[in-house]
């Protein structure tokens, strides 16, 4: 009777047969790598939101006044707590009515403002970085320095503005006191030259007429 052949397994470095793995001799199975991947990821997605927690939560505590509004230049999204200081009106008011923001800017600087904003909107121009005037409801007037650029959201795909404004008021005055005071000093030499001048002519004039007044007849003074 013909033996059904025994087909020989892998053997070892000596001849001998090598041994099956534990897994294979009845261990218990490992978890799937899907799962632990799950768990991974739960842990990943759960920092992620928590980061992102954080990070909201500073940019509102921050002191610092950023800003995040949309393309048009319309809607604002976001405004700090800084920003309302220096635009008079509270941010809900920004958020309802975005012509609060662009009516607060100095006529005389309002267009240019404008152009510069729509030119990085467009992908025209990487950012802007522009100086001006904000006339709050009260009449008072403060000076600041708006710079942004555009944003583009990974997990939307929605793109935005943000930037950052700077309340340089103090330094803004402090430089107008200085060019008025240099634009002082020099009509004070220009007047300080002129009479200068001028007492030189009357001198000269004084000189010529004593001199014309002694060659008169004594009889005529």
């Amino acid at each position: 009777l013909s033996r059904r052949r025994r087909r020989p397994g892998p053997r070892g470095a000596y001849g001998r047969r090598a041994a099956r793995p534990s897994s294979v001799r009845g261990a218990a199975p490992r978890a799937p790598a899907a799962a632990y991947t799950h768990r991974l990821g739960g842990d990943v997605g759960r920092t992620c939101r928590a980061s992102q927690e954080r990070s909201r939560a500073q940019v509102r505590d921050s002191r610092d006044p950023l800003w995040y509004a949309g393309l048009d230049a319309e809607h604002v999204l976001y405004a700090s707590p800084a920003i309302e200081s220096i635009w008079g009106v509270s941010a809900s008011r920004l958020y309802d009515d975005g012509s609060l923001w662009w009516g607060a800017i100095d006529r005389a600087d309002r267009r240019r403002v404008r152009s510069e904003w729509k030119a990085c909107a467009d992908g025209r121009s990487r950012g802007f970085d522009e100086k001006f005037g904000v006339t709050q409801p009260n009449g008072a007037i403060r000076f600041v320095s708006h710079a942004g650029s555009m944003l583009l959201d990974d997990a939307s795909g929605n793109a935005h503005m943000s930037g950052r404004i700077c309340d340089i008021t103090r330094r803004t005055e402090l430089e107008q006191d200085l060019r008025q005071s240099r634009k002082m000093d020099g009509l004070g030499r220009l007047a300080g030259g002129i009479a200068h001048d001028f007492n030189n002519l009357l001198t000269v004039i004084l000189g010529n007429s004593d001199l014309a007044l002694d060659d008169l007849d004594p009889d005529l003074h």
